[in-house]
């Protein structure tokens, strides 16, 4: 099956949306940052995810932005300052 890592991030003005919206991308990747994610999903996943944050979210107030990333993109991955948790694959969702 083939699979893709993605970048997502956002900007989610209602504390009670945002914590739906977290709970919710905590279980599709790995959090890395206050409101920055990188999951590694199949083609399905990523429409399933989709649909779950657009039911989630105020388009008028709220914001997720998703990036695809190669899997050498990602695990290219570095900081300034405190270290990354390098990606585990038995951690992401598949």
């Amino acid at each position: 099956m083939d699979r893709r890592f993605y970048l997502f991030t956002y900007d989610i003005s209602d504390p009670k949306r945002l914590r739906k919206v977290f709970k919710t991308l905590v279980s599709y990747g790995m959090h890395r940052q206050l409101s920055v994610f990188i999951c590694e999903l199949t083609e399905k996943k990523k429409i399933l995810l989709l649909r779950k944050l657009r039911e989630l979210i105020d388009p008028a107030g709220d914001q997720v932005l998703f990036v695809p990333l190669c899997h050498h993109c990602a695990k290219g991955v570095s900081t300034i300052g405190q270290p990354m948790e390098p990606l585990k694959q038995d951690c992401l969702i598949i």
